[in-house]
């Protein structure tokens, strides 16, 4: 998962088992007032679905920083 930090937050997946199918249906449900799920089923008898949740949550970090990758001390998460 790549993610790519700015003002809009990008968040990019590639899925190699997907590539070239076909789907024949594709559901979006609303599982929760905070969930939310989608599903497609392929023409091959498969199906893929993706829950996405808008729960808060956050991961911070202490670290020392410098010339080259910083050095993580600690991390925290908060929430989900």
């Amino acid at each position: 998962m790549k993610f790519i930090s700015s003002t809009k937050v990008t968040i990019a997946t590639e899925i190699p088992e997907l590539a070239k199918k076909v789907f024949v249906a594709a559901k979006i449900m609303r599982t929760s007032d905070e969930d939310q799920e989608l599903s497609l089923e392929f023409t091959d008898g498969t199906s893929f679905s993706y829950s996405c949740s808008s729960k808060v949550v956050a991961e911070v970090s202490v670290y020392r920083g410098g010339v080259g990758e910083k050095e993580i001390i600690r991390g925290f998460k908060v929430g989900g």
